[in-house]
């Protein structure tokens, strides 16, 4: 150790300066790095957010941002903005993603698991940060050789948010909500009145979404389309009560099918289908009905359950009985099998009526015109549809702007962290330099004694 301390004395100017040009170097590569570093806060404010969940309620997981889709978008924005090419694999491997935690949080989390409790806690902000996307080329003097990086990082977390942004609202809310419910129809493949039917359904279920919408906001009124909710909904519904409902009688009436035997099949499987519940649910009735009148009505005991109303004052409400209970399956049961009777009775006349269908001359003009009827349905509800989709895009876009928030960090080029760092290369240098004169001189000296000993050898 005297030894390590002579040298250093002997050379200590010359050590010195070496370890803090190496602790200036550091200092500098590191505030260049910092430079075209980007760091931001990613924040997720919605309902059930705290509980690790999406807004449709699916599990959450930060690392979509990572995603090949939303890296593939980040990549087309980016180029759309700059006019540069990048690699989706280059962008992923320069991004990391961390949790952030308060201090507060963090302390309590740390002390809940140290005293053995299964604490779980779900951060809803997380850290991302990214690095420097360097290639190093000899012919690249513009960029210092490569040391400035090609890819401009500012613009490329703008384009990364933006593309998870549109990535998180469409698939984890209810943007671009109405071609999921409405769905597409092959018209090619089905009849005319299954056509019809299809039609029908579609269009009820987005009147009943858009009757919900409206219920969450009556005065809402889309800037795209400059559409409420109620002029989408009596939109679709006159376009049901006409042109669908059109299309179903000019259908039934002129008796005409693109495949009548298939359209017969499929009725009398749908007659077969229909009875066997017929039948389960008239024996249900059945059974109800003679519980009824073997029902016991003698009471041993009473309970009396007084109540109050504002309109009524003071009244006695008798307690609910197995015969109301029966009562209630009876009369549901009975409404049910006369329902499937009477669809049984409909596709039993569709049957007969089908079954005597036009001649071909007239078929061919009844053809005719029912393909212009749906080509008519088709085209307009693809208008109302889409509609209808960017009314309640702009809606949810206005309720559920602030669900994904960015805030960019401040760049830090000077932190405690990087003057300590800095100290320990200049401590670990001035040693290693120490260490390399030591061993040196040493080495002088055993090379002196070798060359001696020869000589006096010789002598």
């Amino acid at each position: 150790m005297t030894e390590l301390l002579r040298v250093f004395l002997s050379k200590k100017y010359r050590i010195t300066i070496t370890s803090l040009i190496l602790a200036l170097l550091y200092i500098g590569y590191a505030v260049f790095n910092a430079h075209f570093t980007q760091s931001a806060v990613i924040s997720f404010i919605y309902p059930n957010s705290e509980k690790g969940l999406y807004p449709d309620g699916s599990r959450f997981n930060i690392y979509d941002i990572l995603s090949d889709r939303v890296l593939l978008n980040t990549a087309k924005l980016y180029g759309e903005k700059t006019g540069q090419e990048i690699d989706t694999e280059a962008i992923r491997n320069h991004i990391l993603v961390d949790d952030y935690l308060a201090d507060s949080v963090q302390d309590r989390v740390t002390s809940a698991r140290n005293q053995g409790q299964d604490y779980v806690y779900f951060t809803n902000e997380y850290v991302i940060k990214i690095l420097p996307n360097r290639v190093f080329e000899i012919s690249n003097y513009e960029k210092l050789f490569g040391l400035i990086p090609n890819v401009d990082n500012e613009i490329l977390l703008d384009s990364l948010f933006a593309s998870y942004k549109e990535f998180f609202m469409n698939e984890h809310t209810e943007m671009n909500i109405i071609p999921k419910i409405t769905g597409t129809i092959d018209v090619d493949s089905y009849d005319y009145i299954e056509i019809a039917d299809i039609y029908d359904k579609m269009v009820s279920m987005c009147i009943e979404y858009l009757r919900a919408k409206n219920k969450e906001s009556e005065t809402f009124r889309s800037p795209s389309t400059g559409l409420s909710f109620n002029d989408l909904i009596s939109s679709l519904q006159s376009f049901r009560d006409v042109k669908i409902s059109n299309l179903k009688s000019y259908v039934s009436s002129s008796r005409i099918s693109k495949s009548p035997q298939d359209l017969i099949n499929k009725l009398q499987t749908q007659i077969e289908r229909d009875h066997l519940k017929y039948v389960k649910k008239l024996e249900e009735a059945n059974i109800a009905n003679q519980a009824m009148r073997d029902y016991d009505h003698t009471f041993e005991e009473n309970i009396v359950i007084a109540g109050i109303d504002e309109n009524i004052g003071l009244y006695q409400a008798r307690p609910k009985t197995a015969y109301d209970t029966v009562t209630k399956r009876a009369l549901e049961a009975g409404v049910l099998a006369g329902s499937y009777l009477k669809d049984i009775e409909n596709n039993q006349w569709k049957i007969s009526e089908y079954q005597n269908g036009p001649d071909p001359a007239e078929r061919e003009r009844l053809f005719n015109q029912a393909d212009s009827l749906v080509k008519a349905i088709k085209e307009e509800s693809q208008k109302l549809f889409e509609s209808a989709n960017i009314t309640v895009d702009d809606y949810l876009r206005t309720r559920s702007n602030d669900y994904v928030r960015l805030t960019v960090s401040e760049k830090n080029y000077v932190s405690l962290r990087l003057f300590v760092n800095a100290g320990i290369i200049f401590v670990a240098s001035m040693f290693l330099i120490d260490l390399y004169y030591f061993l040196t001189s040493r080495r002088k000296v055993e090379n002196t004694k070798k060359i001696n000993g020869k000589k006096a050898v010789g002598i």
